[in-house]
């Protein structure tokens, strides 16, 4: 019992980690590419710089809120999959994840009356965010897939 508790803490928390990671380097590198659409040089060194200090920035906003959403929706899932008494299907923490992150950036947009996120703007931003979603949520699945065998 005591193993699983670490475990699921253990997959939430490598799931948003991972998301986390992912959805911040693509969000720079669509702010990027914007930039250089724009005409300006973007070099390599730069974007990496660039992905560094937004992983750091980030870090104090994006991250908890994406805590939040991607907790409570694989708490959801975990909660009506031991319900049902059914097994844990690592796809569909993907799914969740991806669902989450994929509806918490337009209800933050709708809420607060502004992007909190730049590059959601875009539906290649966007879609660009539920894909790191859906790895996080990937890798919570595969950890925690483990823990209920």
């Amino acid at each position: 019992m005591e193993i699983t508790v670490i475990r699921v803490i253990f997959g939430y928390a490598i799931g948003i980690l991972v998301s986390f990671v992912l959805a911040s380097i693509a969000g720079t590198q669509v702010v990027l590419a914007s930039v250089q659409a724009m005409g300006l040089e973007v070099s390599w060194a730069a974007r990496i710089e660039v992905s560094r200090a937004d992983l750091l920035g980030l870090s104090a906003t994006l991250l908890p809120i994406m805590a939040l959403a991607l907790a409570a929706g694989w708490g959801l899932y975990d909660g009506v999959i031991s319900r049902m008494r059914s097994d844990r299907v690592t796809y569909a923490y993907a799914l969740v994840g991806a669902g989450c992150i994929l509806a918490l950036h337009p209800l933050l947009a709708l809420i607060l009356g502004v992007d909190v996120f730049a590059p959601t703007r875009s539906l290649g931003g966007l879609l660009a965010q539920g894909i790191a979603g859906a790895a996080g949520g990937w890798c919570c699945g595969y950890i925690r897939s483990r823990s209920s065998k």
